[in-house]
């Protein structure tokens, strides 16, 4: 199960070795007290505590509005228990064929009625001194984390009829179409980071739940060596020169 204690372990060596969690925990504070609060209300969606979790949501979006798009889809995986893997990947398809294409921003721009934090993020002028939206590294990084995913999913019957890991799938999957929806706006990154958080939480309970050949020192290796590659310092001398 999800609070077993090796699952609590792996999650949070993950998250203490991969820096790009650490800006949620100084510079985006407010944003990383909300995404707190939607990891927090994805533990109450799982164990049924209805009331909590919709505090939880409802606490998440006060501290940071980009929540509340996330939010959405908790409270439809909250209504709809049994909601099908295939609908979610469907939803990536799309969302995925609008991001590559840049028919992000005409899709949304369908919608009926203006949002005024959409305009703002949108403009011109802050997508420049962002550097640019539609970040296909972003992308990939999603991307690559599903396909691993689904690997697990399909491959080993353990993690398929894991009830826990088809809802964080599920979820996982939504999170990254929200994001793909969006990924036009500067600070698109901010939207992805919901889907990041998720990843240290499926990649413990495969670790948990399948017998890898591999052994624990050198999985544990692994997550350092792949830690350390994301730190600034080596990210800076990457970019120097290269």
């Amino acid at each position: 199960m999800i609070n077993g204690n090796l699952l609590v372990t792996i999650s949070l060596f993950i998250f203490i070795n991969y820096s790009l969690y650490y800006n949620y925990s100084l510079n985006v504070l407010r944003q990383g007290l909300a995404l707190s609060l939607i990891v927090l209300a994805i533990g109450y969606l799982i164990k049924d505590k209805g009331f909590k979790f919709f505090v939880s949501l409802a606490l998440a979006s006060l501290f940071h509005l980009s929540s509340a798009l996330l939010s959405i889809v908790l409270v439809v995986i909250y209504k709809y228990r049994n909601w099908n893997l295939k609908y979610s990947l469907v939803f990536y398809f799309f969302a995925s064929l609008f991001y590559l294409t840049g028919l992000s921003k005409n899709i949304v721009g369908m919608i009926p009625y203006e949002i005024n934090y959409l305009e703002m993020y949108s403009s011109m002028e802050l997508i420049q001194y962002y550097g640019g939206s539609y970040n296909i590294k972003f992308y990939i990084f999603n991307t690559g984390f599903l396909i691993l995913f689904l690997f697990f999913y399909y491959n080993y019957p353990i993690v398929k009829s894991n009830g826990v890991f088809n809802c964080l799938l599920n979820i996982y999957i939504l999170f990254s179409s929200v994001f793909l929806t969006f990924g036009y706006i500067a600070f698109a990154d901010r939207l992805a980071s919901y889907s990041w958080f998720i990843i240290p939480i499926i990649v413990a309970m495969i670790i948990k739940n399948v017998n890898l050949k591999v052994s624990g020192v050198v999985t544990l290796v692994g997550i350092l060596i792949i830690g350390a590659f994301t730190t600034p310092l080596v990210r800076t001398l990457v970019n120097y020169y290269y």
